[in-house]
Parts: C-alpha cells; structure tokens; sequence
C-alpha cells in the first residue's frame, strides 16, 4: 500500500527529498530487508527497511534504486538476458555441453547484475550527498546495516541468491566509501 508524505513522518521527509511515491511492503521476494524498483519506476521499501535505517540512509536507498531507472539497468538486463539466452539454446543444439553453456550464462548474467549494483550505488550516493544534502556516511552505513542483517538472518539459500545479482556488500562499502572521500563527502 502506497504511504504518501503525512503518514509516516521519517517516510513523508525521505518522499518531500527525493520527490519520489514510495510504497512500504513487508517483503519483496523473501527478503525482509530491501528496496526495490520496477519499469515504470515505483519504488518499495521493506517495512523492516524503513524502521532500520534513518533518514539519510534511506534517502540513499531509495536514490540507489531510482539509479537503475535512470541509467536503463532494467531494460539493458532484459535485453541482455533474453540474447544470452537465445545464444545459449542454440550452443546447446549446435552440441556444447549443456552444463557449460548454463555456467557461462550465470557468469555472464552476474557479471553484469554486479556491474549494475556498482554503477547505482556510486549514482544514488552522488545524488544523496550532492543534491539531497545526506552526510556521505549515511550512504556507507546504510550498507552496512545490510551486512549486519545479512550476517544475522540470511544463511543459507536466500544469500546464495542475493550473490548471484549483487556483489558482497564490503565490496560495496568499499567501492562507495572510497568515491565519497575522494570527492571529499568522507572524512
């Protein structure tokens, strides 16, 4: 269900700064701890999402996921995918190895998710710290609150499948808190 601004007032600050609907579901796939965007660009947050993080760090969230729309993530993956696909069946009829060609197209496909975690992390921390006014270590600490849930909650299967499109988290604190500094939003 859609929240607009008077709702929640953490919600209704984080909404008035990125000018952006923001809806608030209870899980998005089986994760409890995620935001999301779809096409059309509709944003959800994880209630356990919005009730973790402060103000700073869900702006960044919410401007990392808007990043994916703005630099067409959603599209390149699909087209991407639905080529890579097409070129594997017809490898599979030409008598490549069935296993070969289903690793190949993992690899590749993961390759380019985590190019694209990369690419809206760095997007959506320099808009949060550039035009939204967020502290560049609400940016950093917002990934790492994502590790501490990880490390607490998802053993097994669902962090299986969280590695397969995103890469691992310090990686990403890393990647983002090393731009932050040298662009001078980190001390």
């Amino acid at each position: 269900m859609p929240i607009y601004p008077d709702h929640h007032l953490k919600l209704g600050s984080v909404i008035r700064r990125v000018g952006k609907r923001v809806s608030v579901v209870n899980k998005i796939g089986n994760e409890t701890l995620c935001a999301g965007v779809t096409e059309s660009g509709d944003v959800s947050i994880t209630e356990e999402l919005l009730s973790n993080l402060n103000e700073g760090e869900l702006v960044f969230c919410i401007c990392h996921e808007l990043a994916h729309i703005s630099l067409g993530h959603i599209e390149l993956i699909t087209q991407f995918q639905e080529s890579q696909i097409r070129a594997s069946i017809e490898m599979i009829k030409s008598g490549e190895p069935e296993n070969i060609v289903l690793a190949r197209l993992k690899t590749e496909i993961m390759s380019l998710c985590h190019l694209h975690e990369y690419e809206a992390d760095k997007e959506g921390a320099l808009t949060a710290v550039s035009r939204l006014g967020v502290n560049g270590e609400e940016c950093v600490s917002a990934l790492r609150k994502l590790v501490d849930f990880a490390d607490s909650h998802q053993r097994g299967y669902l962090q299986f499948v969280s590695s397969l499109t995103h890469p691992p988290i310090s990686d990403r604190i890393d990647r983002v808190a090393i731009m932050l500094l040298k662009r001078g939003y980190l001390k």
